[in-house]
């Protein structure tokens, strides 16, 4: 948040399951809108659904209802959607075969906006890979403790399973990106870069 403060940027806080009408109306006087927030843990599956289905409609319906000028809506969904890949196949944007409660939300939220609100929003998706760089932290916290405690993960049966890593500044650009070019409407995209084993990331 400091950073963003720092560049100028007002903070509006609020939940997507409950939007304010400060929210309101900070949708409805946006050109562009970046939906970024969602759930990645939860006790039951339940938890996900609620706030990265629900939540999503609910932006997605002020933005239907109070925004007739809206250029693009960039949801960010997962690459966690697409699923592990099988030996030798590639994942691509056509490729659903989500794993977890959070992914199969994901996924859902996806098709929820693309079927109900395709037609009547400008809707561009993006579906990340393992996030990197500057103030990220999840992915971030993994490096952190192999440097720490000098214990390397292994994923999956074998050493050499790979990951895509995805810089954040790569992600960005590629959001934007999506977000100004009009052949992107109603499309999805997997943004990552680099893939990298496990024995390597160690």
């Amino acid at each position: 948040i400091d950073g963003l403060t720092a560049k100028g940027i007002d903070i509006l806080w609020g939940d997507i399951v409950n939007p304010s009408e400060e929210w309101v109306e900070s949708l409805s006087q946006a050109d562009y809108v970046y939906h970024l927030a969602g759930a990645r843990v939860g006790l039951h599956k339940r938890d996900f659904f609620k706030v990265n289905v629900d939540g999503t409609r609910n932006l997605l319906n002020i933005c239907k209802e109070k925004n007739s000028g809206l250029k693009r809506f960039v949801f960010v969904s997962s690459a966690t959607v697409c699923g592990p890949s099988q030996p030798g196949s590639q994942q691509t944007e056509e490729t659903n075969n989500p794993q977890t409660p959070y992914a199969e939300s994901k996924y859902a939220a996806e098709r929820m906006a693309l079927e109900e609100y395709g037609s009547i929003l400008p809707i561009t998706i993006i579906r990340p890979t393992a996030i990197y760089g500057p103030r990220t932290t999840e992915f971030t916290a993994l490096i952190e403790m192999v440097v720490r405690w000098r214990r390397r993960p292994i994923v999956g049966l074998f050493s050499d399973c790979v990951v895509n890593l995805c810089h954040v500044e790569d992600l960005v650009t590629g959001m934007i990106l999506a977000a100004k070019n009009d052949k992107a409407i109603g499309e999805t995209f997997v943004l990552g870069g680099s893939e990298q084993s496990w024995d390597e990331m160690g």
